[in-house]
């Protein structure tokens, strides 16, 4: 028994410290919740998202299913760069007529960067500034009457929509 004790002791004293994430336990500190992801040079990221969602306005019911695929790229460690591109699949209801539609929405490029990082004791403090641009690259979904539908049910905002902040 003792000498099966020894080894494993030597081992313990002499391992590296290891971590791993709870969820995966993969030990890549790069892991964690997405779009909070470590920062480091030349990283690439793809990523899907879907929704589901039905809305009704001026006597039109729509049932949206939006897919949207992204492309994020880290040139460098302190600057991340996203494009969005969604997909819409529309079936629109007018009295008792049905039109089925696939179209493109709003294309959006994000730009995330890290202005200040400092290490303590107890945690670390950041400053980052972020920006983004809608493009107006949804086309405007007119009616069975050649009328164009209610703003709340176009694909996109139909106007170019900047975003700038800081957290």
């Amino acid at each position: 028994m003792l000498r099966w004790l020894a080894p494993l002791a030597a081992i313990a004293l002499w391992a590296p410290a290891a971590g791993a994430c709870a969820v995966c336990a993969t030990a890549d500190p790069t892991l964690t919740t997405t779009g909070e992801e470590q920062p480091f040079r030349n990283r690439l990221q793809l990523s899907t998202d879907a929704r589901i969602g039905f809305v009704e306005a001026a006597g039109v019911s729509l049932d949206d299913r939006r897919f949207e695929a992204a492309v994020a790229w880290a040139p460098l460690r302190a600057l991340e760069l996203t494009f969005l591109t969604p997909y819409l699949f529309r079936t629109l209801e007018i009295g008792n007529r049905s039109f089925d539609r696939a179209t493109l929405g709003d294309v959006e490029l994000r730009m995330q960067t890290l202005a200040y990082e400092a290490r303590g004791t107890f945690g670390h403090r950041r400053l980052g500034i972020f920006a983004s641009l809608k493009a107006p690259t949804a086309p405007i979904e007119l009616d069975d009457r050649d009328v164009p539908l209610p703003s709340a049910l176009q694909p996109g905002c139909g106007g170019v929509a900047p975003t700038i902040g800081a957290y």
